[in-house]
């Protein structure tokens, strides 16, 4: 299953992100944000927190992708992260 949407963002800017799901295997795309609790991928309708041994700190504030396994309600144990490929202008 493929999901899209958009959504306003603080700045008044809109973004489309998307989430892809199989069999507990996600693969999601969105903003990339450091918390208290670890670093967290923001949908356009979700919030993920990333488990993950990878330092992020370079890719916060990016769109970015993340794979892995999903766990609970909100926890994406990732074994990838990278930042999105860039729309065509």
């Amino acid at each position: 299953m493929l999901h899209s949407a958009s959504r306003r963002l603080s700045g008044g800017t809109a973004a489309v992100m998307t989430a892809a799901r199989s069999s507990g295997r996600v693969r999601v795309t969105g903003v990339l944000h450091l918390a208290q609790r670890g670093p967290v991928l923001m949908t356009d309708d979700e919030a993920w927190l990333l488990e993950t041994e990878e330092d992020l700190t370079h890719l916060a504030g990016r769109t970015v992708i993340a794979e892995g396994e999903r766990h609970g309600l909100d926890h994406l144990r990732a074994d990838y992260v990278a930042p999105a490929p860039r729309e065509p202008s």
